[in-house]
């Protein structure tokens, strides 16, 4: 049997093949506006059609997946040193005070607060392992027994945070 290419139809797009390259450019550009007639065009979709897409494949809208980028972004800025004020310019919200307040939504912590624990955590780890010079703990290994006991914000531990190398816990 001869089968003419006029008779074989192309196969459509799938939803997460149509949002990918989307969801690559507001991974690329993080910090920038990206409005959602550029999504939906790199999509090929009308806008309205893309954030439906857009929710079914990721489980949210591309506004919330922008900001939890931001707020990724903005604790890595954080860890790193850098003040609020200026972790808010570098990572595209409106002012210092919208900083703070979607980082306590989505953290349920303001952005010193994380700073300060993050600090807290890395200094524990330095007193419980003898270490002379602090790194950042996430571009070497951490040993097994440190990551079970120090808090840890990717994990969602939220309440209690536990100290390296004693029994108690302090209430957050």
């Amino acid at each position: 049997m001869n089968v003419h290419v006029s008779n074989v139809r192309a196969r459509p797009a799938t939803a997460a093949s149509r949002v990918a390259p989307a969801r690559a450019y507001l991974d690329a550009h993080v910090a920038d506006r990206v409005s959602l007639d550029a999504l939906a065009a790199l999509a090929g979709v009308s806008k309205f059609h893309f954030v439906r897409l857009f929710h079914r494949v990721v489980g949210e809208s591309p506004h919330a997946y922008q900001l939890r980028g931001r707020v990724a972004l903005a604790q890595t800025l954080l860890t790193q040193g850098h003040s609020a004020s200026r972790v808010a310019q570098e990572t595209g919200f409106a002012d210092h005070s919208h900083l703070i307040r979607t980082f306590r939504r989505l953290t349920g912590m303001t952005p010193t607060r994380f700073a300060v624990e993050r600090a807290r955590a890395a200094a524990a780890l330095v007193t419980a392992y003898g270490e002379t010079e602090l790194t950042d703990r996430w571009t070497r290994p951490v040993p097994a027994a440190a990551q079970a006991r120090a808090w840890n914000p990717a994990r969602g531990d939220g309440g209690d945070r536990a100290i390296v190398g004693r029994e108690e816990s302090v209430a957050g």
